[in-house]
């Protein structure tokens, strides 16, 4: 009975329907910030800037975002060395 309490199901999901969830909680968290500071939410580069050089918890895990509003992401390049086999290596 208890095996079946701790069962873990993997579901894979798209790089980029995370991306851009995560995308959505920036502005939100942005919105919140800058309405809790009282700030102008007309201006979108004053918004945008609530969460530059912070992290905020995202759908995959904290998103970082740089001191000039890049995402901070990890990426791995892989060559596809045999095109007939589709093969790939990083």
């Amino acid at each position: 009975m208890i095996n079946n309490l701790l069962s873990v199901v993997v579901i894979h999901v798209n790089y980029f329907i995370t991306a851009f969830y995560d995308g959505a909680l920036y502005l939100a968290e942005a919105y919140n910030r800058t309405i809790a500071n009282n700030g102008d939410t007309n201006d979108g580069l004053a918004v945008a800037q609530k969460v530059w050089n912070n992290t905020y918890p995202g759908i995959t895990g904290p998103v970082a975002i740089d001191q000039v509003g890049d995402r901070i992401a990890d990426f791995d390049v892989f060559d596809m060395y045999d095109s007939s086999s589709r093969a790939f290596q990083v």
